[in-house]
């Protein structure tokens, strides 16, 4: 009985998967390569100092002047294109499979 309820979790934690990268592929993914394209634009005057008014309390910027170039090492991201499709698939295979397992042992 176990080795067939883990069967099934496994099946049906893949055909999830399949179907949800495919979403993702298709809905989701330009979007969030649309919002890195646009955060890695650069912006003149991001990092302009704002003078406090007398009349009123001074405003501080919690970021002027901050620098994200730092010494670190950078870090791994996957390559553009299919490396990025395969790792997302991956990672709803993983969660799709770890789900269904979990509903599995409820079902125990």
């Amino acid at each position: 009985m176990l080795i067939r309820l883990l069967s099934a979790a496994l099946a049906a934690g893949f055909l999830a998967a399949v179907l949800v990268t495919g979403l993702e592929l298709a809905l989701t993914s330009p979007l969030i390569i649309a919002a890195e394209r646009y955060e890695t634009q650069a912006t003149p005057g991001s990092a302009a100092a704002v003078a406090p008014m007398p009349d009123r309390l001074p405003i501080v910027l919690a970021h002027a002047g901050h620098d994200h170039d730092s010494k670190a090492a950078p870090e791994w991201q996957p390559g553009a294109g299919l490396p990025r499709m395969l790792f997302t698939g991956l990672a709803t295979l993983v969660g799709g499979i770890g789900y269904a397992l979990l509903l599995g042992a409820v079902m125990l």
